[in-house]
Formats: C-alpha cells, sequence, structure tokens
C-alpha cells in the first residue's frame, strides 16, 4: 500500500488576498473543495493507497469538510504548527513506515503516480519554469544527469525547473534532519542533501496561494471540462 499525506496545516498567509476566512486548501473552485482535485488525481491511479491529511488542531472546520466529502481520509492533528518538514517528522513518528508520499496541499499538477511511485529513493517532482504561475513562490531547481544539482527555495535567481511539491521520502535518508520545533523540509532537508531524484513533469502547475493562480486553475478546469465534453 502507498500512502499519501497532504500538507494542510499551514497558517496560508498568501491565501489572504483572495478569502480572509476559508481555509485555501477547501476553498470553493468551480463548486469543489481545492483539495479534491488532489485526493480525486491520487484516487485515479488505482493503486492501493492511503490517503492523509496533516492539519493543525485548529482547523476542525477544514476536518469536517474534507470528512463530508472523502470519508475513508485520514488525519494527523498536529498541536502546533511544525512547517513543512516538522509535519513530515510528525507523519514518519505516527505511521512508522519506511516511505511517504509527501504533497503540499495548495498546487496542483498532472502527475503519473504509477511511475513516480516506482524511485526507490527520494524524489522530487519537478515542472518547467516557463509552465508555472507565480514562480517566486516556489524552489527554483536544477537538474543534472536527473539528479537534483541545486535547490533554492523561494529565490529570485534563474533556474530551469521549479519544485511542484510533491516528493517520495524515504525515512533512512530524511531522519537525520528530525528537531524539534518547527522545520522546513524545503530548506532544511531538500536544499541540503545531494542525490535527490529528479521527476521533470511536462505538466503546468498551479498554485492557488494567490487570486492570480485561483484563476488560472480555474481557466485550466473549464478547458479541461470542455475538451472532454462529446461533439455534438
Amino acid at each position: 500500500m502507498e500512502t499519501f499525506v497532504i500538507l494542510a496545516g499551514g497558517l496560508g498567509t498568501r491565501f489572504k488576498e483572495v478569502d480572509q476566512d476559508i481555509s485555501k486548501i477547501v476553498f470553493p473552485v468551480l463548486q469543489k473543495p481545492f483539495i479534491s482535485f488532489i485526493i480525486d488525481s491520487i484516487n485515479s491511479t488505482k493503486v492501493n493507497s492511503k490517503i492523509i491529511v496533516s492539519l493543525n488542531k485548529e482547523d476542525k472546520e477544514v476536518e469536517r469538510i474534507i470528512s463530508h466529502t472523502y470519508p475513508e481520509v485520514e488525519f494527523l492533528i498536529e498541536d502546533e504548527r511544525l512547517g513543512t518538514g516538522g509535519a513530515v517528522q510528525y507523519a514518519f513518528k505516527n505511521l512508522k513506515l519506511n516511505c511517504l508520499n509527501i504533497i503540499n496541499g495548495d498546487s496542483f499538477v498532472e502527475i503519473d503516480w504509477s511511475l513516480f511511485l516506482s524511485y526507490k529513493t527520494t524524489t522530487i517532482a519537478l515542472v518547467k519554469k516557463e509552465m508555472t504561475i507565480n514562480q517566486n513562490q516556489k524552489g527554483n531547481v536544477e537538474v543534472s544527469n536527473d539528479i537534483i544539482s541545486s535547490f533554492k527555495e523561494k529565490s529570485d535567481e534563474l533556474s530551469s525547473f521549479i519544485n511542484a511539491g510533491i516528493y517520495r521520502v524515504y525515512h533512512n535518508e530524511i531522519e537525520s534532519c528530525f528537531r524539534e520545533g518547527p522545520w522546513s523540509i524545503e530548506r532544511d532537508f531538500l536544499a541540503q542533501r545531494e542525490g535527490i531524484k529528479a521527476y521533470i513533469l511536462n505538466s503546468s502547475l498551479y498554485d492557488i496561494g494567490t487570486s492570480e493562480g485561483l484563476k488560472h486553475f480555474e481557466d485550466y478546469l473549464r478547458k479541461l471540462s470542455m475538451s472532454s465534453e462529446p461533439n455534438p
């Protein structure tokens, strides 16, 4: 069985320009909570999988909304906001697994899950920079022979690829980073470790953290819906 952990316990500071009251992961996008598109993508693979959403204890309404639509989804509840790294550490501690598939809950990208799940070492999904909205909000990455050669989180430097926010992480490769309190998987692990595998996607990355990103994602969904309609 494959286990997917969707990270959704952040404050969502950037999203305040879109909505002051609702978490971005359950913000209605064409009448569906945003996280639905991530969960539906995982479920479409037909892989035997478990989906877990990582939340803060204050996110009761988010948990209620997700549970209503997806009663099979499980939750990991943090007492404090641990950052992306702390949330992954918390997941490994509680789930007792060797490998987790980590997904940032504020962005969406089309991905071949069956291929991604075949990697036997820590792997990052990447998209080409020109296919990304809000480029300054994601990690800038360089690749050499399918291996990450440079990873700089939210940097203004020029790069060829952007971090898609999807990681296949092995416990024995990340456990040396574990620590007390909040920390970042991007800055404190991915940017520091050598030999991480790159999985390059031929897809666009949609980040709904801003009103611009949200609009682009809605446009993408409308075009997808039109293309799937039968010809008259």
